[in-house]
C-alpha cells in the first residue's frame, strides 16, 4: 500500500500480517522526509494490537526500526558480501540513526540498504530469519541464489532482474512463514 495509507488501513483490514519492505524518498513531494514517513509508521504500531507479526527488511535501519520492542517480528536480508558496492550512496535516505548519530556500514548494496549499526547507541542490523546468499544478480533479466529459512536451504532461480527483486522474494517467503504456510 501506499506509505501514508498504513495509519488509515491498519485499523480497517485488521491483518495479521504486515510486511514493509523498504522506505525511501521517492514520495518526498507528498509526505515530506523519510523519517517522519517512519515516525507515521511508528505510530500506527503503537496503536495497533501487539499480535500483529511484522515482516522487516533488516537490511534497511527505518524498516527494520519498526520492530525494536516488539516480539512478533520475521526480518529477512541479503548475506552476500560480494555485493557490497563499498559504502552507501551519497544521496541515502536513512544516513542517520534514530539517536540521531551517522550510521556505519560493513556491506552497502544500494543506497542506505546493507549491514549497518550505529556505534554511538549500539543499534545494529538485526539478524535476518529469512536469508539469501550466494546472489548471481547475472544479465539483468534473471537472478539466482541460495534461500535460507526455518533450517532449509533452496536454489532459486527467477526470471526477474535485480538485487530488489531477491529482497521481494524474501519478504514473500518471510510473510508466508509468518502466516504458517507450509515452505
Amino acid at each position: 500500500v501506499d506509505e501514508a495509507t498504513v495509519p488509515l488501513l491498519l485499523p480497517e483490514l485488521r491483518p495479521r500480517v504486515a510486511v514493509f519492505t523498504n522506505l525511501f524518498r521517492d514520495q518526498l513531494d507528498r509526505y515530506g522526509e523519510v523519517e517522519a514517513v517512519a515516525a507515521l509508521w511508528r505510530k500506527a504500531l503503537s496503536a495497533y494490537p501487539a499480535d500483529l507479526h511484522l515482516v522487516l527488511k533488516a537490511d534497511d535501519p527505518s524498516v527494520a526500526s519498526l520492530g525494536e520492542a516488539r516480539d512478533n517480528v520475521t526480518y529477512f536480508g541479503v548475506e552476500d558480501r560480494k555485493l557490497d558496492q563499498g559504502a552507501p550512496d551519497h544521496a541515502s535516505d536513512a544516513l542517520s540513526c534514530t539517536c540521531g548519530a551517522r550510521l556505519e556500514y560493513s556491506v552497502a548494496f544500494f543506497g542506505h540498504v546493507g549491514h549497518w549499526r550505529c556505534d554511538a547507541c549500539g543499534r545494529s542490523r538485526p539478524k535476518p530469519d529469512v536469508v539469501a546468499t550466494g546472489v548471481d544478480l547475472r544479465d539483468g533479466r534473471s537472478v539466482g541464489f541460495e534461500l535460507q529459512s526455518a533450517g532449509s536451504i533452496s536454489s532459486i532461480e527467477m526470471a526477474l532482474g535485480g538485487l530488489y527483486n531477491v529482497y521481494n522474494a524474501l519478504a514473500s517467503v518471510a510473510a508466508s512463514q509468518a502466516l504458517e504456510l507450509p515452505f
